[in-house]
């Protein structure tokens, strides 16, 4: 039979006989595993009794770290985690950064947006899911009254927002719309008798505005006009822009009926500005993780390749020294073998000395013990907001140095910048109620209680 075969068919036949020899592919699910749920196709491979329907939002549950998967997802896709490690993160602190700011550096540079609640990642996926593409980084607020407004707008500054400029010429048009001559300004605050036709008028200005990006609109219960006609009247503006409105409705119960009204119609309504707030900057964070994650610089520089040998010389010298951590001297020589600019820090002889870089460096400050001979001692200071604490960590790791290593002598002091000033974290040794800018100095009247919360919990910490 095979000699009256054309070659062809004797080519197609020892393919099908090939494919009919290659196993199938199985996909299994591991043990503990809670199963797989595909509602679209009618798939329920899970243990869970509640009926899940089809929609447009995945969700995946995994015990170790899926950031390689999920950066190329998050190339076309907003991807929200939560992720449950910061408790054992508080416990392992073993110096100025945790593992779990890496990680959560990690889920940023790789499109994620990280929450911190279940609460929070439903409100997050909502948010992404159902609500216009959000075009700026600003965003206007409308309120009934100066007050409501302006703690929307205390809120958004303190979280990082950036409040919206509306134009001359839509503040004129407003003020004659609504006239008055109080001098306007965003946020934008409404007279206490406004109508749900005025609050119309004013959301449909600020959304002509070609400077305008997202509005928020934050009603309070009014004795001159029901929250269900505002909500049906914002809606009804909400649904001729292509911009996107925030609501925030305060009053408990009394407003759950508004609430419903503007959700309706795609509308996404809180219970406070604070949740609005929130969800706005969350939007904006993911688009901006997105952004970065699409900036791909090339794995290696063309015009500075790295200093292998430099490299391996350092790596050599810290493994000689059998230390846990790289000193700081090896980690600023392994960085700038591969072309990383390292910021100077130089060595200060004397206390004194120490508190005049702290001053140019700028608070808050890290603070380590330059000993003779080269020699490293692995503890340091961090997050010291004023010269007073600098004076106090100083002292404390003298005596740590004396307890453990009576022989060592102490030749300067070594300063840098907080490594955590520019993430979410604070420092141990500043007030967490403080803003940044606040612990930037030490006014007198604070030093006796910073000097007495130092003395009952020291700032020191084992370098990373």
């Amino acid at each position: 039979m095979w000699h009256k075969m054309r070659r062809s068919e004797i080519a197609a036949a020892r393919q099908g006989i090939l494919e009919a020899a290659q196993p199938s592919l199985m996909r299994l699910l591991g043990p503990g595993s809670g199963g797989l749920v595909v509602p679209g196709s009618g798939l329920n491979a899970s243990a869970t009794p509640v009926p899940i329907k089809p929609g447009k939002i995945a969700v995946l549950s995994q015990s170790t770290t899926i950031i390689a998967a999920g950066r190329n997802a998050g190339r076309n896709k907003p991807l929200v985690a939560i992720h449950c490690g910061r408790l054992a993160a508080v416990d392992a602190t073993d110096g100025p950064l945790r593992a779990e700011d890496v990680f959560q550096a990690a889920l940023r540079r790789a499109g994620w947006v990280s929450v911190d609640t279940l609460g929070a990642l439903f409100e997050a996926v909502e948010a992404i899911a159902r609500v216009r593409p959000q075009r700026g980084d600003s965003l206007a607020i409308l309120g009934n009254g100066h007050g409501p407004g302006r703690i929307a707008a205390e809120t958004l500054l303190r979280a990082g927002g950036r409040l919206g400029d509306l134009s001359p010429a839509t503040l004129r048009h407003l003020e004659k719309r609504l006239q008055t001559r109080s001098h306007l300004s965003n946020p934008l605050a409404l007279p206490p008798g406004m109508r749900a036709d005025g609050w119309a008028a004013a959301l449909s200005a600020m959304l002509a505005d070609r400077r305008t990006d997202t509005v928020l609109t934050v009603c309070p219960p009014s004795p001159f006009v029901a929250s269900d006609e505002v909500a049906t009247a914002l809606r009804a503006v909400s649904r001729q822009s292509q911009h996107k409105v925030l609501t925030a409705w305060i009053g408990g119960g009394a407003m759950l009926q508004a609430q419903r009204i503007a959700e309706a119609h795609g509308v996404l309504s809180h219970d406070s500005p604070e949740r609005a707030i929130a969800e706005f900057l969350g939007v904006l964070n993911c688009r901006r993780n997105r952004d970065l994650l699409i900036q791909m610089p090339p794995s290696l520089a063309a015009d500075s390749p790295p200093d292998s040998e430099a490299a391996r010389s350092v790596v050599g010298e810290a493994l000689s020294a059998a230390g846990e951590t790289l000193s700081a001297r090896h980690t600023r020589r392994l960085l700038q073998a591969h072309g990383i600019v390292v910021a100077d820090t130089p060595a200060a002889p004397s206390i004194d000395a120490a508190l005049l870089a702290a001053e140019q460096i700028g608070y808050p400050v890290d603070l380590a013990l330059l000993l003779a001979n080269g020699a490293v001692f692995d503890e340091t200071a961090g997050g010291l907001p004023s010269p007073a604490e600098i004076r106090i960590a100083a002292r404390d790791l003298r005596r740590r140095l004396r307890a453990r290593h009576p022989a060592r002598r102490v030749t300067g002091y070594r300063l840098r910048p907080n490594a955590a000033r520019s993430g979410p974290r604070r420092c141990a040794s500043a007030s967490p109620a403080m803003p940044s800018s606040a612990r930037s100095s030490s006014s007198p009247a604070a030093r006796p209680a910073t000097r007495a919360r130092a003395a009952a919990s020291s700032p020191c910490r084992r370098s990373s």
